[in-house]
């Protein structure tokens, strides 16, 4: 993930999976799935031992617009904090990942990041020079470059 606030800090982010799915009226449904330790959203330990109880599932929608951004979804309901976000695919080989750049609104608020997706959980080297020369192609710098650690829960047995 690339992004201007981001300032390379030691804090652990965990790897997600998101799944795309076309829709017959051209619209993307996605389903993402990932860990959140319970520890650290409310610090306490969790009530059993059930290592689901860390994992988090969520649906969106994507509706294809004629905007100059061709994805967007419209978030009503509030569930996910952001009320409109769009993507935009920049870049793939279709085989092995994708950069998408994903627009956040809310309010008077707009923030952007760059997000370099792989089909499997790990990128080749020569994904991530792709995804660093693009990165450093729009002026940002290591610093606002971060890859997420790898991990076996949550992404897999949801």
């Amino acid at each position: 993930m690339a992004d201007e606030k981001i300032q390379n800090e030691t804090k652990k982010v965990y790897m997600h999976s998101v799944v795309y799915n076309l829709r017959p009226d051209g619209s993307y449904h996605t389903t993402t799935r990932l860990y959140r330790p319970i520890l650290t959203l409310v610090l306490l330990p969790p009530l059993n031992d059930d290592p689901r109880l860390d994992c988090h599932r969520f649906n969106e929608t994507f509706s294809l617009t004629h905007d100059i951004k061709p994805f967007i979804r419209e978030d009503t309901s509030g569930h996910l904090g952001v009320p409109r976000q769009s993507k935009i695919l920049l870049s793939t080989n279709y085989n092995e990942f994708a950069v998408l750049s994903i627009v956040n609104e809310f309010e008077d608020n707009v923030s952007a990041r760059l997000m370099l997706y792989g089909r499997n959980k790990t990128l080749t080297p020569q994904a991530k020079e792709h995804f660093d020369l693009f990165v450093k192609y729009l002026d940002l710098t290591d610093e606002n470059i971060f890859f997420y650690l790898p991990t076996e829960r949550c992404i897999d047995d949801l």
